[in-house]
């Protein structure tokens, strides 16, 4: 089965072919989380060792910090880190709820104190869990990227988003809420779907079901709600996939009047490697059809 499609917020074209999950692969990716290193800076043991750092949770599991390494100068950003967990090892997708929710709300929170800085345009918090998701400490941990200028994906993102409220008079993520063949979990306050056209297989963003434009506006039982289909949703395709690397991305409005914009979070499973087509192009290739993973991923939900 083929298909073109194109995703409406980032415009970009994926080609979907089932297809290409038969050919051949031998190149072999594996996925292990190593366990503890004496010299890993994020456990408990060697955390005297760091420095600067911006805060510290009531319980002393998650500690913000300027990363070490930065991606960018303070002239034209900051880079933080946010680790969350204070066992080297503990997988994510094994966090209780409540201590999700912690997690977010120190995420949420640092969007507030970065955009205080008149400079800041952007701010972009991301998790990269796994040696093929780019990260290179497997303990837990997150960061913050505040940017003075707007990235063209989120420029082009939130004016969609901004397009489609003008033409319909309502939310373009709430839209979605009605299309319940790509939902895969819902509770109370949020849902977890498959979009129509990700560039990634098994692709999966979590929202709130009621328009929030802002990530400032989410708490109480909304970031509990986020946390706990977020949870779900890995859970759910590790038991389809197994253990595999991802990338979890916070999708907040850049600083600006952005009303039409709805906070979400993409899970990308990072089942594959983006090829010459992909980097080249920008046109991307999955081989999975949302509309027939959607009911698989579901069936997982119910058993967890």
């Amino acid at each position: 089965m083929f298909e073109i499609r194109e995703d409406y917020l980032s415009g970009h074209k994926v080609l979907m072919s089932d297809e290409r999950a038969k050919r051949p692969m031998l190149w072999r990716q594996s996925y292990e989380r190593p366990k503890q290193w004496g010299t890993c800076p994020f456990c408990i043991e060697n955390r005297h060792e760091l420095s600067n750092i911006s805060s510290i949770s009531e319980d002393g599991r998650i500690i913000v910090l300027p990363n070490k390494y930065p991606a960018i100068e303070p002239d034209y950003g900051l880079h933080e880190v946010i680790i969350d967990s204070n066992i080297h090892d503990e997988d994510f997708a094994d966090f209780s709820i409540a201590n999700m929710s912690e997690t977010f709300n120190i995420l949420f929170s640092r969007y507030k104190v970065m955009f205080e800085h008149d400079f800041v345009k952007h701010v972009q918090i991301f998790k990269n869990d796994g040696s093929g998701s780019g990260a290179s400490i497997p303990h837990s941990h997150w960061q913050a990227v505040a940017m003075s200028f707007v990235p063209s994906k989120q420029a082009g993102v939130h004016k969609q988003f901004e397009r489609y409220y003008k033409e319909k008079q309502r939310s373009y993520i709430e839209s979605l809420y009605e299309n319940k063949g790509l939902i895969i979990y819902e509770n109370q306050y949020a849902f977890a779907y498959m979009p129509h056209a990700s560039p990634y297989g098994y692709g999966i963003n979590i929202a709130t079901i009621k328009h929030t434009e802002s990530a400032l506006e989410i708490s109480g039982p909304q970031t509990k709600a986020l946390a706990e289909a977020l949870k779900f949703s890995i859970k759910a395709l590790q038991r389809e996939l197994g253990s595999f690397p991802y990338n979890i991305c916070f999708q907040h409005a850049p600083k600006g009047k952005y009303h039409a914009s709805h906070f979400y979070i993409e899970l990308l499973p990072r089942t594959g490697s983006f090829g010459g087509l992909e980097l080249g192009a920008e046109v991307y290739i999955n081989s999975f059809f949302p509309e027939i993973t959607a009911p698989v991923i579901r069936k997982h939900m119910s058993l967890l």
